[in-house]
């Protein structure tokens, strides 16, 4: 099970992930629900220096091939015009098997 908390950062965002369950976990997208409640797929990357220098191919790529051990956490990087464009109300990462848990604005 992952547990996410979204954090603004100036021009960005972090989305804290904890796997708190007892097995590995495969990340396979970041799901956000538009202001329209509609979802969309932000670019996420794995270092806060990848968000304007890497193509966003090449950090989608790079994300769904990440796993997450137990207990273990990692910080996941969105570009902030993107976000703010959308005008977000929820975040969530999405894992392989299709789990996920919206996160409300704010929280």
């Amino acid at each position: 099970m992952l547990s996410i908390e979204v954090k603004e950062r100036g021009q960005r965002f972090a989305i804290c992930v904890k796997n708190e369950g007892e097995l590995g976990v495969k990340l396979a997208a970041v799901v956000g629900i538009d202001g329209e409640g509609r979802k969309f797929y932000p670019t996420p990357y794995l270092r806060e220096g990848e968000v304007d220098s890497v193509t966003e191919k090449h950090a989608r790529r790079k994300f769904s091939r990440t796993s997450i051990k137990p207990n273990q956490m990692i910080d996941v990087f969105l570009g902030g015009n993107e976000i703010i464009a959308k005008k977000y109300k929820s975040m969530s990462i999405l894992d392989a098997r299709g789990n996920f848990k919206f996160i409300p604005e704010g929280n």
